[in-house]
């Protein structure tokens, strides 16, 4: 997963530690939240979150770093990590886990479950890689149909 914001790119959305939003947002470019958010969000491109996001999430590419939090609902075009808190349910190509989510997973490639991930919820996907410490409370099922797409 790309770990970067383009800070140089005029299309970047910034919400900085001091700063508190209500509303919906869209965003053409990469998308950095370390405030808080109290809205949905539309990301065009890469969104890290570490800060406090409320609402429904959609993104091509998300990571959740070690001091954020989302509640709500995600819909990741492509990779997901959660670094941090995640409460409610993510739809992503990819998934990795070295946070917390509390909510049920569908992933349509791969989750990574990595040392000290859990998931609090059930996971659909089509491979799984866990470390040794990571858990899952709930139920995993594969599902194979994006193979055929």
């Amino acid at each position: 997963m790309i770990d970067f914001i383009d800070y140089d790119n005029p299309a970047t959305t910034s919400i900085y530690a001091n700063m508190t939003l209500k509303g919906q947002i869209d965003c053409y470019g990469d998308m950095e939240v370390i405030g808080s958010l109290f809205g949905d969000v539309d990301c065009a491109r890469y969104l890290r979150v570490s800060g406090y996001v409320e609402g429904m999430v959609i993104s091509r590419d998300l990571m959740i770093d070690t001091n954020g939090t989302i509640k709500g609902k995600l819909d990741i075009g492509c990779d997901c990590e959660i670094r941090g808190i995640m409460d409610g349910e993510i739809n992503a190509e990819n998934v990795v886990v070295s946070g917390t989510i509390k909510g049920n997973v569908r992933a349509r490639s791969n989750v990574r479950l990595m040392d000290g991930g859990r998931v609090i919820g059930d996971v659909v996907c089509g491979s799984l890689t866990a470390d040794k410490g990571g858990v899952i409370e709930g139920n995993l099922f594969f599902d194979y149909s994006y193979l055929n797409t």
